[in-house]
């Protein structure tokens, strides 16, 4: 353990669960913050197996080897008796989101925290909200959307950095090896993994919609990029409602948050390319995937992608490194806005109102508000290398003093607080005594008929006692 005597003392006395899909920088991002505030922490691995079968793609889960997932989270969790359940990005929630189900009968606190619109995630959002549940989002618009569908306990906490990440880079002199950069890929392959999954979830694509279903997601990603203020959303309740037939596919809950994202993938693929491209006088470079080739300037290099761990490197050893938010950060700003400072690198970063709130615009962080206005700053920068250092320096200390993960997850704490979600005093092997939470009927029956198939028969009866009392659905005994 590496903690941080200076970060507030509860943290330290806190058991943390983390669920860690690999791979996940972000997670490991949360992990290292987690040990600096000296939390004893429960790391759960969560893997994915794809097998291509025919209809799609045959997706199956393990959880530290094991492929009985929930009963082996639900022994782990009920002997670990955690304070909180981070989960990252819905993973490790398949399964029906049975996890929610746990933490309500263990009475300890589940963040699902989304670092991408939590509409494009299926099975991750209830109805109601249990009063250990709470959702986590980077992004304003994605907070006010959760709110205005019902849902109370959601707090904003933006996306941070991970210092022991990205700090020894900006300690190494730069290169500049590389004059305007951009980091990032297409999009495509997960496009084409999204593309399988709802093959998948619908048994097979009708012939009939496979064969309109490439046009409607070009026609879909043209009206978002064409269109500003237009988002995934909008765009697909356009197409449902003027698309004869498309509504039982469009609107299938295994569907509807892939499209979104199949959507915004392939818009903000154009908005990337674009942008890029208008930068008419420089010599720049793409970290990325190969389906960028054909859409590059002539001039553009494009070299492979390089892990997350070894990024910072690129970042310090760019002139001017290029930021270009995908469409679903309506409000906010995405990871490079905090990693490429602290690397020791310059930024110009596409203007988002949240950054307003973050940062000191023009001092700490520069701004570009379209492609003509990013091309004039690049020529400008990369003129005045002083300006561009001053730049870096002030930046790197704002984020390093206000936006480490360190200090978000102090924030989420105090904003569950707030919310008055704190972990409750159901001892190992016993469950909740309080009433069922409203929503989570369903899941607790399927969850009790889990657990009962394991052999923890003694908790799947106490579940189902406790739904016949509740809620009339049956109970689970031999």
């Amino acid at each position: 353990m590496n903690f941080n005597p200076h970060f507030p003392p509860e943290f330290r006395d806190m058991r943390v669960c983390v669920l860690k899909y690999r791979p996940n920088g972000i997670a490991q991002d949360l992990l290292d913050a987690l040990d600096e505030l000296g939390s004893t922490i429960r790391v759960f691995d969560v893997a994915q197996c794809r097998t291509e079968v025919r209809g799609g793609v045959r997706i199956e889960y393990t959880v530290d080897g094991e492929t009985d997932t929930v009963p082996y989270l639900y022994r782990q969790i009920d002997s670990f008796d955690p304070h909180i359940i981070l989960v990252l990005n819905n993973q490790g929630m398949e399964g029906n989101a049975l996890l929610y189900a746990i933490a309500d009968l263990k009475e300890i606190p589940l963040v699902n925290w989304y670092f991408d619109d939590p509409e494009f995630f299926p099975d991750s959002l209830l109805s109601a909200d249990p009063a250990f549940v709470c959702y986590a989002v980077i992004d304003d618009n994605h907070a006010d959307r959760l709110r205005a569908r019902g849902n109370r306990n959601v707090v904003l906490i933006p996306i941070g950095v991970n210092r022991r990440r990205f700090e020894k880079y900006a300690q190494i002199p730069s290169t500049h090896e590389y004059q305007v950069t951009f980091v990032g890929k297409s999009g495509q392959t997960h496009i084409n993994q999204i593309r399988k999954e709802i093959e998948t979830g619908m048994g097979g694509i009708p012939d009939s919609m496979r064969r309109g279903l490439d046009a409607i997601i070009e026609q879909a990603a043209l009206r978002i990029h064409t269109n500003p203020g237009m988002t995934a959303r909008t765009v697909l309740d356009e197409i449902i409602a003027v698309t004869p037939g498309f509504a039982q596919f469009g609107d299938h809950p295994q569907v509807r948050p892939r499209l979104l994202s199949i959507f915004d993938f392939k818009a903000s693929f154009s908005l990337r390319r674009d942008t890029i491209n208008s930068v008419s006088n420089a010599e720049v470079t793409i970290i990325g995937d190969h389906f960028w080739q054909p859409y590059l300037h002539p001039t553009a290099r494009l070299l492979p992608s390089v892990s997350y761990d070894q990024i910072g490197t690129v970042y310090r050893n760019s002139d001017v490194n290029i930021n270009v938010s995908r469409y679903q950060l309506i409000e906010s700003v995405n990871q490079r806005a905090f990693d490429v400072p602290v690397a020791g690198g310059f930024l110009l970063t596409d203007y988002k109102t949240g950054i307003d709130k973050l940062f000191d615009p023009g001092r700490e962080i520069i701004c570009y508000t379209d492609g003509a206005d990013l091309d004039d700053k690049v020529n400008y920068y990369l003129a005045h290398p002083e300006k561009r250092q001053s730049v870096i320096e002030q930046g790197r200390e704002r984020i390093l003093q206000d936006h480490t993960y360190a200090k978000r997850l102090i924030s989420l704490l105090t904003e569950l607080d707030k919310l008055g979600i704190r972990k409750g005093s159901v001892p190992p092997g016993e469950i909740t005594q309080r009433k069922l939470a409203p929503g989570l009927g369903e899941k607790l029956e399927k969850l009790a008929g889990v657990l009962e198939k394991s052999g923890q028969t003694e908790t799947a009866r106490r579940i189902g006692q406790k739904l016949d009392r509740g809620t009339g659905h049956r109970s689970y005994t031999r």
